[in-house]
């Protein structure tokens, strides 16, 4: 194949060569209409000229190309170029799984479970539509150790759909040796459950650094007859400190009767889930988690450290008040008296609460979050960067009751940016510097003053006025405490519910989109429709990805300050928060952080305003 750095390919200027394969090779191109990087595969000539071959090719494009997730590579385009046929794709940077366990060895445990979760989630994804992958394996697993290890899964060449038809010939086995389910093996007929098999497999490789079932010959006869009749062996045998419940679940993964295997890739979710809790992934060695010291028991000079809950008895007076208490009370019920004679105005109807209004522009649309404390982010999330738990403590300050929509969108920026009209739905295919001249524009319309200066100052040249009066988007910590219903302590992994079906819209709920060809896509669904939390706010879990102030570092709550933090001074990539409608459930809870580079635009991307408290 007489490619070539230079090599214009339509409007693709090829740069360097990705990598090589038994049936072509991956070049790295700039998309010069746009300038934007994209990988090409293009089969061999002499591969080519078969039509099964280009059929298959065109099959992967197909399918891949309608399946929209954040863990799966994105296709852009496929065509016929000279002698041969191009995939266009998404450029994901990082490295395979496979070179990651090939440079550092086995995964600590944490790590790999973060890297199964977003496989899964993409198995759980795909099954759903009736597509097998067929040959999920390092190798075709994407890590991003740049962006917190994202996955993404790539290589449908081989994977099967509704619609795929007779395209691989009878007796002919699919799929990768070592990685095959016994299934594959016998070629005796796959379903889902055999890329269960695969990436159980997987797992076992990154927890040990090898392959279970190999061969010092590497015959594929010899490999398979291991599959199908060896017991899978004991991972400890390579790495003794993997937590029993672990084991447990490769074996279940593996096991050789798909009947009793895992039956689909959410049951593995939730069993990962039911275990997940500090200490969880292994029992000790060198990458067991730190374990905290029991507390202590609760003496008068700690108790101002816990939260407690009085009974109403202890609430009644045990001896006879003092006089000056009695002034007090008498003056305490004069002041509310007063209020409640007092004329005011409120918002009535949300969950039959009744709110006060702040200031007549915002007295419908923002709800006030009174100022205090909580403990952010999660004591035993799987995704490292939710902990350590720490203290915060925050001054009073409004935010909306939903996502900016796209009616609001439209009459601040005079431009729709999705391709639907529905005026009631979020606003989204917005970045985050669009989302912050939204909120300039409207201080400006509404005779405030804006937050937001852009210029040569801050490293994306954006710094924002915390004292103004005008609109802004809030700080991942505002986010939380809003979202957390302004509780000290972390009552509902969601807003508002510990049940997602009651609060929000997500992958399991959310509706199909009446413009999509293949009905592949989801939509949002207009704001406000479900139940709100406590403080009368809507859709903070599910619906959109949000949009907010901070920067985003790894270790941020490390050093975070306790003192209305707002994120750290550097760094290119800002924080998203609350998940999608397209998003499985485990990203919608109040303390997931999402992360992407500020000028991405992406269709579950949105945002709600919130600003300083008059």
């Amino acid at each position: 194949m007489n490619i070539s750095p230079g090599l214009l390919i339509r409007d693709y200027k090829v740069s360097s060569c990705l990598g090589k394969g038994g049936m072509g090779e991956v070049w790295l191109a700039e998309d010069i209409q746009i300038q934007r990087l994209v990988a090409l595969k293009l089969l061999y000539p002499a591969i080519a000229v078969d039509q099964a071959f280009v059929e298959r090719f065109r099959l992967e494009a197909k399918i891949q190309a309608n399946l929209h997730h954040v863990n799966i590579l994105g296709i852009h385009s496929f065509f016929p170029y000279e002698r041969t046929h191009v995939l266009c794709m998404e450029y994901a940077a990082g490295l395979t799984l496979r070179d990651l366990i090939a440079q550092i060895g086995l995964l600590p445990v944490d790590r790999a479970v973060l890297i199964l979760r977003q496989c899964l989630d993409v198995l759980d994804f795909i099954h759903s539509r009736k597509i097998i992958h067929r040959d999920i394996k390092p190798s075709n697993i994407m890590v991003d150790t740049a962006r917190d290890d994202l996955v993404k899964v790539m290589d449908f060449g081989v994977a099967k759909g509704p619609d795929s038809g007779q395209l691989t010939k009878v007796g002919t086995t699919i799929g990768s040796p070592f990685y095959m389910s016994p299934e594959q093996v016998c070629n005796s007929g796959i379903d889902h459950r055999s890329d269960i098999f695969s990436l159980g497999v997987t797992f076992y490789e990154m927890l040990t650094g090898r392959q279970p079932f190999s061969s010092e010959t590497g015959s594929e006869y010899t490999i398979g007859k291991q599959i199908v009749e060896q017991a899978l062996p004991d991972p400890r045998e390579h790495y003794p400190f993997i937590a029993d419940w672990i084991v447990e679940l490769i074996n279940k993964m593996c096991h050789k009767d798909r009947e009793r295997r895992f039956q689909s890739a959410r049951e593995i979710l939730n069993d990962i889930d039911y275990h997940s809790k500090p200490g969880a992934y292994q029992t000790s060695g060198p990458n067991a988690p730190i374990k905290e010291p029991d507390p202590e028991p609760e003496t008068s000079s700690t108790a101002t450290d816990k939260t407690f809950y009085i009974p109403e008895d202890d609430l009644m007076p045990k001896s006879r008040p003092r006089a000056w208490l009695i002034t007090i009370l008498i003056l305490i019920i004069i002041g509310v008296g007063i209020i409640l004679i007092k004329p005011h105005k409120t918002i009535i109807g949300r969950d039959s609460k009744v709110i006060a209004a702040d200031n007549d522009l915002d007295s419908s649309t923002m709800v006030k979050v009174p100022s205090g404390g909580f403990n952010m982010g999660h004591p035993t999330s799987v995704l490292t960067d939710e902990r350590p738990v720490h203290w915060v403590e925050l001054k009073s300050f409004l935010i909306g009751i939903h996502e900016v929509t796209l009616g609001e969108y439209m009459e601040i920026m005079d431009n729709n940016p999705m391709r639907d009209g529905d005026v009631k739905l979020p606003v989204r295919n917005v970045n985050w510097y669009e989302a912050i001249e939204y909120c300039n524009r409207l201080s400006v319309k509404r005779g405030l003053n804006p937050c937001y200066t852009t210029g040569s100052s801050g490293i994306d040249g954006v710094t924002c006025d915390f004292t103004s009066n005008g609109y802004r988007l809030p700080t991942e910590a505002e986010w939380e405490f809003a979202a957390r219903e302004g509780k000290r302590d972390l009552v509902y992994n969601h807003s508002g519910s510990s049940s997602l079906d009651e609060v929000g819209w997500y992958l399991s709920n959310t509706s199909i989109d009446p413009y999509a060809v293949d009905y592949y896509d989801l939509s949002p669904s207009p704001v406000g429709l479900k139940k709100p939390n406590e403080l009368g706010i809507y859709d903070m879990s599910g619906n959109v990805w949000e949009w907010v102030w901070d920067r985003y570092d790894k270790k941020y709550y490390y050093y975070s300050p306790s003192d209305n933090p707002k994120g750290p001074e550097n760094g290119n990539n800002r924080v998203l928060r609350g998940g999608a409608f397209d998003s499985e459930r485990g990203f919608c809870y109040v303390s997931t952080r999402g992360v992407r580079e500020p000028e991405v635009i992406h269709r579950s991307y949105g945002f709600r305003i919130c600003r300083n408290a008059p």
